[in-house]
């Protein structure tokens, strides 16, 4: 691990557009002034300095608080290659998790929130507080999908 100093020897960060710019590269690959970092697979920027990897959205809250973040950091608007300030905040896992984008990978439906029920109809769920809640039953994936919605701003306050 880096000290913050030697990070910002290397690095420069830009909290408006969330971009970090390499100031010292450490590979004759890079150049001064190149965006840092490349995006994997799952979304989120990598960046490496001397063989050692960081996320991005953790070395922003390190740059402009000075600490690294306690806990998760989650991208407000579920971009995980936006790391503006603006867009990041500390967070719990649990809080972290509720700011999903889309359905889990083993849902039927893809359709974030909601199930079939063996009546044909389909149910709006959701999880909150550690306890799995029944919101409601409709005739359309599409209305269960809005009641879970609706829910969800209820029930997940962050």
């Amino acid at each position: 691990m880096h000290t913050l100093e030697q990070l910002q020897a290397a690095l420069s960060y830009d909290p408006d557009t969330g971009i970090f710019t390499w100031i010292e590269p450490h590979s004759p690959r890079l150049k001064v002034g190149q965006i840092a970092g490349c995006v994997a697979t799952v979304g989120y920027r990598y960046i490496c300095v001397d063989q050692n990897k960081y996320l991005a959205h953790r070395l922003a809250i390190l740059f402009t608080t000075g600490e690294w973040p306690e806990h998760d950091v989650d991208h407000v608007n579920c971009n995980r290659d936006d790391n503006r300030i603006s867009n990041l905040r500390n967070a719990t896992r649990t809080q972290n998790m509720l700011n999903r984008a889309g359905p889990q990978s083993n849902s039927s439906l893809g359709i974030l929130g909601v199930s079939p029920c063996k009546n044909g109809k389909f149910k709006a769920q959701l999880s909150a507080d550690g306890r799995h809640v029944h919101i409601s039953e409709h005739e359309t994936a599409e209305q269960a999908h809005a009641a879970y919605m609706e829910a969800k701003r209820k029930y997940h306050k962050h």
